[in-house]
């Protein structure tokens, strides 16, 4: 069972992930990236429900893992 889950970002954190994913636009991936920004679920880990750190994310858009869980299988 998937824990809830109430994690948001800021508008001023949702605007640099949009400006860092807009700038990469053309690498494989971040257009579904951009998609999933206005998600609820954005920044949450798909396996434990957890929070992916918005440096994390800033890195690299397309996580849906958390630090913890990325080698795990879920």
């Amino acid at each position: 069972m998937r824990r809830m889950h109430y994690h948001y970002f800021t508008l001023e954190q949702r605007d640099r992930l949009a400006q860092a994913i807009r700038s990469r636009i053309g690498e494989p991936g971040m257009g579904t990236a951009l998609e999933r920004l206005h998600a609820a679920d954005y920044g949450v880990c798909e396996c434990c429900g957890g929070d992916i750190a918005f440096v994390r994310l800033m890195r690299n858009p397309r996580l849906r893992r958390c630090e913890r869980c990325l080698d795990e299988a879920c």
